[in-house]
């Protein structure tokens, strides 16, 4: 289906989405007899960074209507700058040894169902030229707009919406989930927040899953450090060469004791 993605500012009018031929929905809202509300998806995603539109792809090509929601008046951001402007994709060798989780078994199961060679194919697919570098790391050889625009030429497939300028500013659960976003009310049967961690929020990163877990009964983890800016010992020895012949061993337990203290408190990833 030939469906043009809509990528509207939350100024605009709601359009509604043209059913995939043969796809028969399982929500009542579906019937034949029933008026579909304007607001109304079978799934909502909050963020339209990489998860948030391989989520809409995946959940369109399944039949279901779907809407994301991206509060940054751009969609991709994080993309964008990925891999030095060349994003790093995907690695040749990932493994579910690899990952870092509280139940290992789930990187095997998602590992499992989709592959490194899936996402390989679907860049293939679009004839986005890549190559390896070290140890695996796969990058576009032009620029990673080739990824973002691979993505919404996906989303346009499976007929996804998407909605930018549009921060969402309450979200409640009663049979169904109800949201506030850019003036306007939606609903819907399933709700997926992808709006990213905390760690460039300049990019558009947003503590909303944070925010609004509590209202929705959605345990959380202790958090912890996810990345941060590591420098070369190189740099590190040119750094620290004018202080050659200070006292550091009497400074040291002054600095280190305050920074001790502050590592041990949990923090955003």
């Amino acid at each position: 289906m030939n469906a043009n993605i809509e990528i509207l500012p939350h100024s605009a009018k709601h359009l509604s989405i043209p059913e995939p031929a043969g796809v028969k929905f399982r929500q009542h809202y579906h019937s034949t007899e029933t008026t579909i509300p304007v607001n109304h998806h079978d799934v909502i995603i909050i963020g339209a960074g990489a998860s948030g539109l391989m989520c809409a792809i995946t959940a369109g090509q399944r039949g279901r209507r779907v809407l994301i929601l991206e509060h940054a008046a751009k969609v991709g951001g994080k993309i964008l700058i990925s891999g030095g402007g060349r994003c790093n994709f995907t690695n040749l060798n990932v493994e579910a040894e690899n990952y870092l989780s509280a139940n290992p078994h789930f990187c095997k199961s998602a590992l499992k169902r989709f592959t490194q060679r899936d996402f390989i194919a679907l860049v293939e697919k679009h004839s986005i030229a890549y190559h390896e570098r070290d140890h695996g790391q796969l990058f576009c050889d032009n620029s990673a707009r080739d990824i973002l625009d691979m993505l919404l030429s996906e989303c346009r497939e499976a007929a996804v919406t998407v909605k930018t300028g549009c921060e969402v500013t309450a979200i409640t659960h009663q049979e169904q989930f109800l949201l506030q976003a850019g003036g306007d009310e939606y609903s819907a049967d399933s709700l997926v927040v992808a709006c990213g961690g905390l760690s460039i929020p300049t990019m558009g990163a947003s503590d909303l899953a944070f925010r609004w877990r509590g209202s929705l009964a959605v345990s959380c983890c202790r958090r912890g450090r996810g990345w941060c800016r590591l420098c070369s010992v190189t740099v590190i020895r040119r750094s620290l060469s004018a202080f050659r012949g200070f006292p550091w061993r009497r400074l040291l337990p002054v600095v280190l004791t305050p920074l001790l203290k502050i590592s041990s408190l949990p923090t955003a990833v």
